[in-house]
């Protein structure tokens, strides 16, 4: 074949390579995503956030969609009270933010593992409480304990992004610190 070199040319489709990831990232119209100190901030109403892991700033191969809630945290005072008077003045001023957040592979699996580790450790903890309670009281009380301890551990470990402060329009997101810092201050 005269002009064609197999060596250097490569196939126009090859379709033994592996998939890539498109990094590229546009936002909507709309979408306003900036970095103001240590949050990211997007529109409360509705944000999708880079293609990116949102904890290493790899790329993203799993999208979640979050709905995160916030309320002034001068309202956890009302704990002291009760907690109905807590929960209700909580649930009425709350405030809601939807973001679509990129997980890689690593931090998928790790929260997974800790959703995992919440529900597995709250119920076998149980039964081994309801199991030995009776003969060994000293088991049953430390199995209590973990009874509470592996779904608070289990919650930290599948927790990938929180706000820290939501408002009408906006969110402040506490992310990462690689994805932090690969969002520029100012406008997106």
């Amino acid at each position: 074949m005269a002009g064609v070199d197999s060596m250097t040319d490569p196939p126009a489709d090859n379709y033994y390579a592996p998939p890539t990831t498109d990094t590229a990232f546009t936002p909507t119209a709309g979408t306003l995503i900036h970095r103001e100190g240590n949050t990211v901030v997007v529109s409360a109403l509705g944000a999708s956030l880079p293609p990116r892991c949102v904890r290493c700033n790899q790329p993203a191969s799993k999208r979640l969609l979050r709905r995160l809630y916030w309320h002034h945290p001068a309202l956890y005072l009302l704990l002291f009270i009760g907690l109905c008077f807590y929960l209700i003045p909580a649930l009425i001023v709350r405030k809601k933010a939807v973001v679509e957040v990129g997980l890689c592979d690593q931090h998928h699996r790790r929260r997974m593992l800790g959703i995992l580790l919440g529900w597995l450790g709250f119920l076998v903890s149980l039964a081994v409480v309801i199991a030995t309670m009776e003969a060994y009281p000293a088991v049953g009380v430390c199995f209590m304990f973990g009874m509470v301890v592996l779904p608070i551990v289990g919650i930290v470990m599948a927790q990938v992004v929180s706000a820290t402060r939501i408002d009408d329009r906006q969110a402040w997101l506490k992310t990462g610190r690689p994805f932090l810092e690969s969002i520029r201050e100012g406008v997106y």
